[in-house]
């Protein structure tokens, strides 16, 4: 299974965004990036930590954006047969370097490999 694959497919069914794995150099107003960061697992299971960036042109659609983003990720499993949960590790705020807001918010799945 391709996990990144999967999640990015999801998010783009559920989101009215472009969601991709990189920001491109001209990014829309707002976006969804999501890496595989981390995780572990066996011969049998998988579990990724992903972390979802809710670009947006503001502090508070950045904020209402990632919230998107999380409610999305917790209804995978719901959604896949491949991922039987999802939990969020961590839920925060940043500025990129160029000024622009995000929300950021990891999450680690468990899946079947």
């Amino acid at each position: 299974m391709d996990i990144m694959k999967e999640v990015i497919a999801h998010l783009s069914s559920v989101l009215d965004v472009r969601v991709a794995t990189e920001r491109p150099a001209n990014p829309p107003n707002r976006l969804v990036t999501v890496t595989r960061t981390g995780g572990g697992g066996s011969v049998f299971m998988d579990s990724p930590r992903i972390t979802a960036h809710a670009w947006a042109e503001s502090e508070t659609q950045a904020y209402l954006l990632g919230m998107e983003v999380a409610k999305a990720m917790f209804s995978l499993p719901s959604a896949s047969a491949n991922i039987a949960e999802a939990t969020q590790d961590s839920f925060y705020s940043n500025i990129y370097p160029d000024g622009t807001r995000r929300w950021s918010g990891s999450y680690v799945l468990i899946c079947n490999r």
